[in-house]
């Protein structure tokens, strides 16, 4: 069969052992997530053993237990305090909160806050927003 998303395709192969329990989860255009084994061939494009597909209606994601966010303690005009008190009350979720509050060359403070978050790709693309790129760091 062929995989494809948004940026290519690639050939995937069911082998008889595992055909008979993925067999109804074949379906055509259906976004699926699927998990499996690269098999390259020299001189050709790799294929896909496929182990394992799973309708993106019931996939998960394991998400962290804890992050740790580091908050610069800048003059900037930026209220980062109030904007991830509002991230966070806008993405609940089981991830304990850690933030680390630094000043340059002045001090460095470890928090662990109440809020449990839910740190999915839309809190990631906010958070770069407030406290920068590299502000993120899964710690567990």
């Amino acid at each position: 069969m062929v995989i494809e998303d948004r940026l290519g395709t690639i050939e995937g192969m069911v082998f008889t052992t595992s055909y008979e329990t993925l067999a109804n989860l074949l379906v055509e255009d259906q976004a699926v997530l699927i998990r499996g084994s690269a098999l390259p061939e020299e001189g050709n494009p790799a294929k896909v053993s496929i182990k394992e597909i799973i309708p993106l209606d019931v996939a998960r994601i394991p998400l962290p237990s804890l992050i740790s966010i580091r908050v610069y303690m800048g003059r900037n005009g930026i209220d980062r305090a109030a904007e991830l008190e509002t991230l966070f009350r806008r993405k609940p979720g089981e991830t304990q909160v850690r933030l680390r509050l630094e000043s340059a060359r002045d001090f460095s403070v470890i928090l662990d806050v109440p809020a449990k978050v839910r740190p999915d790709k839309e809190f990631k693309s906010e958070l770069a927003r407030i406290c920068g790129p590299e502000a993120l760091e899964i710690m567990g």
